[in-house]
């Protein structure tokens, strides 16, 4: 397991009935994103068991080492091609509920 890395985090879900068109958008995305380098692991996972709704679907974590391999990663050249395509492209199947970028604080380990 890294400690103190730092992430993106991001909250969203398919739109009603486009959850393959979702899927495989944001493989596309992620494989891209991989591109601009300073990202390290990026983590998708699906709600199997809301404690709380409403709620994203999906969670996913980008990994960044230190807080400046973040920046860096979004002033990359490339990214305003991306953000572009994200613009054009996520609103097709893609709700976003929220996302955030953290810092770390505590990690436990047993």
């Amino acid at each position: 397991m890294r400690i103190n890395k730092y992430m993106e985090v991001v909250g969203s879900g398919p739109k009603p009935r486009k959850e393959k068109e979702y899927n495989d958008w944001y493989h596309k995305h992620i494989t891209d994103l991989f591109a601009f380098g300073g990202l390290k692991r990026v983590s998708r996972s699906k709600l199997y068991k809301p404690l709380v709704e409403p709620g994203p679907l999906y969670l996913t974590i980008y990994e960044f080492d230190a807080p400046e391999d973040l920046v860096a990663f979004y002033e990359h050249h490339l990214m305003a091609d991306a953000k572009i395509h994200f613009e054009q492209e996520a609103p097709k199947s893609v709700e976003l509920y929220w996302a955030g970028f953290y810092e770390p604080v505590e990690t436990l380990e047993k």
